[in-house]
């Protein structure tokens, strides 16, 4: 996936205008954003992961891009080159966090709790799916791994992953 960058501004913009435009608390605009990115990774997914190879690499190299140049076009909206500012910061409950070190151990504590998930989610059977598909994807495919539907589903967690650390971003 050469197109994470894509995913990343996508959380990124959504937070940034659900908060600026919408007055959304920053957990709620962290998980749209999140759901954002995993639905256009859905949508791009289903119809381009049949692809394999240095195909897919292309398609999705070329979405970035093309999501760059459409963000930063947009200037009623993303506020063009110039971005978006005035944005909500987090809290947690009455504490709102403004300080570096503030951010750092929010950052922190969520890393931890993604390096726990996905910890647990590649000893599931998506995650041995993933791991056979990418030892070898034909013999998955012999052994009865649904290949596609494996690839959009790896697709759409890192993809809302990316929009994730976007809002975090923003």
């Amino acid at each position: 996936n050469l197109g994470y960058a894509a995913f990343y501004a996508i959380g990124a913009y959504t937070y940034a205008v659900l908060s600026t435009r919408f007055g959304l608390n920053f957990w709620p605009g962290l998980a749209v954003g999140a759901a954002t990115s995993a639905f256009m990774a859905l949508l791009i997914g289903l119809s381009t992961l049949r692809l394999r190879g240095d195909y897919f690499a292309i398609v999705t190299l070329g979405l970035g891009e093309i999501t760059r140049i459409v963000l930063n076009n947009s200037d009623s909206v993303t506020g063009g080159p110039n971005g978006i500012s005035r944005i909500g910061r987090p809290a947690i409950g009455s504490m709102v966090l403004s300080t570096p070190l503030d951010f750092y151990y929010l950052i922190l504590i969520i890393a931890i709790i993604t390096v726990f998930a996905m910890n647990r989610l590649m000893v599931s059977r998506i995650g041995r799916a993933w791991i056979a598909i990418r030892e070898d994807e034909i013999a998955a495919e012999a052994m009865g791994v649904h290949t596609t539907r494996a690839k959009v589903i790896s697709f759409v967690v890192s993809s809302a992953m990316a929009g994730i650390a976007g809002g975090l971003f923003a």
